[in-house]
């Protein structure tokens, strides 16, 4: 009876483990989905974990259905980027900017912003201020003692502030701080991933479009998709605010706070004082705060017996979300026309004409043509800008709607 009576309770004590183990990883999940459906919010595709090393140009292979990747979006609230390719140093910088931001025809984004040189002499991230701002609504949260918090973000000011508090149970606010972005147009950067494609036909080709069955019989078409990157949003800090939900002696007082007085309308001596002693008491804190958290860079801004504010910021900007379209690997190893990114995850409607694809003999010559000759490409080019503005090469010679365009093509060119 005593054996299994133990055995009972072990098997009790091992689901109950397991029921905590699995209410941890879901509050972990929740809270990961929380902020990348809060990012995605703001129009933009959410990164997670944060990184720094997502540039504009980066090209990613999406092996995914659609159905699946929707499916993946919904589920986790963020596109996994790790079948990385390629990443291309695009040009078009100095045009696009117009010189404006210091990008020359010498800039190569993000570089000059993120390693200056010199160095700047105050904190690194600075530097970016010569980028195009950003800016991102605050977002508000909460922490409670054996419930993890309902926002995700890799800062170490929300547990400081919890310390300082003496709490566990808090309302916050973050705010995305420094926020900078950079991009190029689309009609910049397409022409260019067509150039990179042609020199790499031979690995687009084993992406093409495959026929396959499953088991019961049922065919469908794998369709490869480069995804690309054309806009990419960074931040070089945050700015964090906590009100500790716990009474004091009995007592709730209801959103108030103890706050130390600065100053008062008389301006006296006592009043300039206080000024002082708060000041000192900050930095104190701050001092505490660098001495018990190493490589972790956070100010106290405020505080209070019942409130802390702090600013963290990071050693460099971080990508917090970016923008991206994707192109069709098809027959061959060619790329279809560009297609918005997140358009297409979400089911969106996009335009047949688009995706309609055909082609014929004049797309063999022009493409050998093409291949016999690396200037040609820009020929090519030249011509099709008062004929087809803005169409890509790669939508011009698969494109169903420009059958007739590329016979004028073989003919006014001469092409063999």
């Amino acid at each position: 009876m005593r054996i299994r009576a133990f055995a009972a309770l072990v098997a009790v004590l091992c689901f109950a483990c397991k029921s905590l183990d699995h209410q941890r990883e879901e509050q972990l999940e929740r809270v990961a989905k929380d902020w990348c459906l809060t990012i995605r919010a703001s129009q933009v595709l959410p990164v997670y974990p944060l990184t720094e090393d997502l540039q504009v140009g980066d090209i990613f292979l999406v092996d995914q259905p659609i159905e699946d990747e929707a499916e993946a979006l919904e589920q986790d609230g963020f596109l996994p980027l790790d079948n990385v390719i390629a990443r291309m140093e695009p040009t078009g910088w100095q045009q696009f900017y117009a010189s404006a931001y210091g990008v020359t025809s010498n800039s190569v984004l993000p570089s000059q912003w993120q390693f200056p040189q010199p160095p700047p002499a105050s904190a690194p991230y600075t530097a970016w201020a010569n980028a195009p701002g950003a800016a991102f609504p605050s977002y508000t949260f909460q922490v409670k003692q054996g419930q993890g918090a309902t926002l995700a973000i890799p800062i170490q000011s929300v547990p400081v502030g919890l310390s300082l508090l003496g709490t566990g149970d808090a309302s916050g606010t973050v705010n995305i701080s420094n926020a900078s972005t950079y991009g190029l147009p689309i009609t910049v950067l397409s022409p260019q991933v067509d150039d990179w494609a042609m020199a790499n036909l031979d690995f687009l080709r084993t992406y093409a479009p495959r026929v396959t069955t499953d088991k019961k019989g049922k065919s469908k078409t794998d369709q490869n998709y480069l995804r690309v990157v054309y806009r990419v949003y960074v931040s070089g800090g945050v700015n964090v605010s906590l009100i500790s939900n716990q009474s004091r002696g009995g007592r709730v007082d209801a959103g108030t706070s103890s706050a130390v007085q600065l100053f008062d309308a008389g301006g006296t001596t006592e009043s300039a004082n206080a000024a002082q002693n708060y000041a000192s008491v900050l930095s104190s804190l701050s001092k505490s705060v660098a001495s018990t958290t190493p490589g972790a860079n956070i100010t106290v801004s405020s505080a209070s017996s019942r409130s802390v504010a702090m600013n963290e910021t990071f050693p460099r900007p971080l990508v917090i979300g970016f923008l991206a379209f994707d192109r069709p690997i098809q027959d061959g190893g060619v790329l279809g026309p560009p297609m918005s990114t997140h358009a297409r995850v979400t089911k969106q409607n996009i335009n047949a004409a688009a995706t309609n694809f055909g082609t014929d003999a004049n797309s063999d010559r022009i493409r050998a043509w093409l291949d016999s000759d690396p200037n040609y490409r820009q020929k090519l080019r030249d011509w099709l800008a008062p004929h087809a503005p803005n169409v890509a090469i790669a939508t011009f010679l698969n494109g169903d709607t420009y059958r007739q365009l590329r016979a004028s093509a073989v003919k006014e060119l001469a092409i063999p």
